[in-house]
């Protein structure tokens, strides 16, 4: 299957192009179909599938693991409820926290959620 480029069309805008070049991709990943765009005066437009890039988040650094504790963190849990809640030693919790700041360059729980809270909007 190849992957194509958005169609750069002067009628259709930006903001129309991305969603529409977004669903083309899931039909075609998911159903093997084509997205075609008509215009009001008849003309065809293909819709190429192009699967829109990924904005770099400094939690694509953190393992799943880590990324758990930062949420529950984020929500105010204290290593205690963390380490029940995931069913782990407190002791990994503060292992977790201090890989978490170090990824993240932070140095608190509040910049954790702060971050969380940013980025997970």
């Amino acid at each position: 299957m190849n992957t194509f480029q958005a169609v750069r069309h002067p009628a259709l805008p930006q903001s129309i192009r991305e969603p529409l070049s977004d669903l083309a991709y899931h039909l075609t990943v998911t159903y093997g179909l084509r997205l075609r765009l008509v215009t009001p005066h008849g003309r065809d437009l293909p819709i190429h599938a192009s699967p829109r890039r990924v904005r770099d988040s400094p939690l694509n650094d953190l393992t799943a693991g880590e990324l758990r504790v930062a949420r529950l963190v984020a929500r105010g849990a204290s290593n205690r409820e963390v380490a029940d809640w995931l069913s782990i030693s407190s002791k990994t919790v503060e292992s977790h926290l201090s890989r978490i700041y170090r990824k993240l360059g932070v140095r608190s729980r509040a910049d954790v959620a702060y971050l969380i809270g940013q980025t997970e909007r």
